[in-house]
C-alpha cells in the first residue's frame, strides 16, 4: 500500500468530527437552557454519527496507508 499525508484520510476526518462535535458546547463556554440544551445534545450526537460513519467509510475505501507523504 502507498501511503499519503494525514490530512487526505477520509478517516482521519471523520474522527476529528466525531470527536470535536461534543466538545462544541465546551469550548465556546455555551450556557443553554432546557429547550436549547435538548437541540445542542441531538445536533451533537448527529455530529458525532456522521463522523464516524466518515470514518468507517473512509476505512473501508481506503487504498493507501497514512504516512507522512513523502
Amino acid at each position: 500500500m502507498d501511503s499519503k499525508p494525514w490530512y487526505t484520510s477520509t478517516t482521519v476526518w471523520g474522527g476529528i468530527i466525531a470527536a470535536a462535535s461534543p466538545l462544541i458546547g465546551v469550548i465556546f463556554h455555551v450556557n443553554l437552557a432546557s429547550e436549547s440544551a435538548a437541540i445542542a445534545d441531538a445536533l451533537a450526537a448527529l455530529g458525532a454519527g456522521i463522523g464516524g460513519l466518515i470514518a468507517v467509510y473512509g476505512r473501508t475505501k481506503a487504498t493507501t496507508t497514512i504516512g507522512t507523504g513523502k
